[in-house]
């Protein structure tokens, strides 16, 4: 029971790492100093779409993995790929609002952000044994 609630909580640990929350407020402060107001629009509507889109990866891959939900893999994928397409069709209809290249930037942000997290944390385990042995 405890490993499910553990795995439950993975994506609100992620949304509570510090260092992934100042890094997003980060891109979007110098984003909007460099491109005004483009910028603001363009990274919001990117970031908030990848998080939905990494709470989207991980409840379907909880629901493969733990209920052996198969079926689940399909029609998660493809909703993923809606998720994808509304904030790049917004900013494709309003290029006076949005700029694409950024949309596609923080559309995989909160991926990055974990899989940085991730291969910072293996690196270090990998040198607590190096020097262990």
């Amino acid at each position: 029971m405890f490993k499910n609630n553990v795995e439950t909580n993975l994506f609100f640990q992620t949304l509570k790492n510090p260092a992934q929350l100042l890094l997003s407020f980060s891109f979007i402060g110098l984003l909007t100093i460099c491109l005004g107001k483009t910028g603001l629009y363009s990274s919001l509507l990117g970031i908030s779409f990848s998080l939905f889109l990494f709470y989207n990866l991980h409840q379907s891959q909880r629901a493969i993995l733990n209920k052996q939900a198969h079926k689940l893999a399909f029609t998660s994928f493809f909703l993923r790929l809606s998720l994808y397409a509304f904030p790049l069709s917004l900013s494709l209809l309003y290029k006076s609002y949005f700029n694409i290249w950024l949309v596609l930037l923080s559309l995989v942000w909160f991926q990055l952000g974990f899989i940085l997290k991730e291969t910072i944390q293996i690196l270090f385990r990998l040198r607590k044994k190096n020097k262990a042995t």
